[in-house]
Order: C-alpha cells, then sequence, then structure tokens
C-alpha cells in the first residue's frame, strides 16, 4: 500500500472501534495508541479500517476534514505501528481520498466536476 488510500467517504458515517476488534493488527493499533510515544499525537478512539492488505492494515478516525491515519505494518510475525499523521482529503468522483502524512498539512477539499 501506498500513502495515499482509497475509500468511500461513507466509511466516515460507519461507528469506529476498529481498536477495540480481537485481531492481531487492531491489538497492535490499541497498545500504540495507548502510548503513542516519540509521535504526533493522533486520536486516540473511533477508527475504522480504510484499507487492508496481509501485511499492512490502515486505520483512519475523525469526520470531516479531521481526520487522522495509522497504520499497522506486519513484519517478522509481528503487528507493529508504521506511520501516523493527519489526512488530507479529496473528494474524487465521488469516493473521498485521503494521503497520511508524517507532519501538519493543510487540509483542504477539492471537487472535481463530473461532464
Amino acid at each position: 500500500m501506498s500513502n495515499r488510500v482509497t475509500f468511500a467517504s461513507s466509511l466516515l458515517d460507519e461507528p469506529g472501534g476498529a481498536e477495540r476488534e480481537d485481531d492481531p493488527a487492531a491489538r497492535a493499533l490499541a497498545e500504540f495508541l495507548a502510548t503513542q510515544e516519540g509521535v504526533e499525537p493522533v486520536f486516540k478512539t473511533g477508527y475504522r479500517v480504510a484499507a487492508r492488505a496481509p501485511d499492512e492494515v490502515t486505520y483512519v478516525a475523525g469526520s470531516g476534514l479531521e481526520l487522522n491515519v495509522v497504520t499497522m505494518k506486519l513484519e517478522d510475525g509481528r503487528w507493529d505501528y508504521a506511520s501516523s499523521g493527519d489526512c488530507q482529503p479529496e473528494i474524487v468522483h465521488q469516493v473521498r481520498r485521503f494521503r497520511s502524512c508524517f507532519s501538519k498539512l493543510l487540509l483542504k477539499t477539492r471537487r472535481t466536476d463530473q461532464t
């Protein structure tokens, strides 16, 4: 997966709580959220799975233009923190996209007209 993840904007309407799920990636997420050592703070609760691959899961929390993303990665048989930060959403053909970042970004929304 890249630092750009595409997901339906309706994902943000779903209740969060992926950090409470009982799977290895979610448990690693919960552990990271409890400490957040050495990184820019992100929301502590309300995460949804935005993208899942066998060795990487990207979670998103928040609403509107205030979104955070956390990515957990499987390496050497252990799920661990990979990256986190603010998100920059943009509307593209009725699908909301965001880019994870490692420092604060100006958040903006861009609409693409369909003609």
